[in-house]
C-alpha cells in the first residue's frame, strides 16, 4: 500500500495541534516490516518480538517551558495489515492508528498501567476520529 508522505505530514501535524504542542522539531517515520520493527525492539528495548509500533522521543529540552521536539517512529505494516484482518479494519486505519499512539507516546502518554493505557486508548480514538477525514493532495 503507498504511503504519501503529505498525508503523513498532515495527520503529524493535525495531533499535535489538537494536543496543543506549539514546539519545533523533527520527527521522523518509518513504515518497515516486522523483522524489523522485531530488530529495532531486541537492540533498543530488549524485547525479542514484532509489535505494531516503536516511539523514540530525543527531544531537547531546554530551561522552562521550551522543548525542541525531535522524535523516530517505527510503523510495522505488517502488523498494519495483520490487525486490520483480525480487527476488519483497513490497513490505512490501523496505520494512523500506530501513527497517533507512538506520537502520543511522545507527548509523555504511557500504556504500562492499567489507567494509563485506558487514558490513552480513549485519547488516541478521538484523536483519530478527528483526523480520519485528513486527505493528501494529489
Amino acid at each position: 500500500m503507498p504511503i504519501k508522505q503529505p498525508l503523513v505530514k498532515k495527520l503529524v501535524r493535525k495531533v499535535l495541534s489538537l494536543e496543543k504542542v506549539s514546539a519545533e522539531g523533527e520527527i521522523t517515520v518509518c513504515f518497515v516490516n516486522s523483522s524489523a520493527i522485531r530488530e529495532v525492539n531486541l537492540n533498543y528495548l530488549g524485547r525479542n518480538l514484532a509489535t505494531d509500533v516503536i516511539a523514540f522521543d530525543l527531544s531537547e529540552r531546554g530551561a522552562g517551558p521550551s522543548r525542541r521536539l525531535i522524535a523516530d517512529i517505527m510503523i510495522s505494516s505488517d502488523a498494519a495489515f495483520s490487525n486490520a484482518r483480525v480487527f476488519k479494519t483497513a490497513p490505512r486505519y490501523e496505520l494512523f492508528l500506530y501513527l497517533v499512539h507512538g506520537l502520543l507516546h511522545i507527548l509523555g502518554y504511557d500504556d504500562q498501567s492499567r489507567a494509563g493505557r485506558l487514558l490513552m486508548q480513549k485519547r488516541q480514538e478521538k484523536l483519530l476520529s478527528q483526523c480520519l477525514s485528513i486527505k493528501a493532495k494529489p
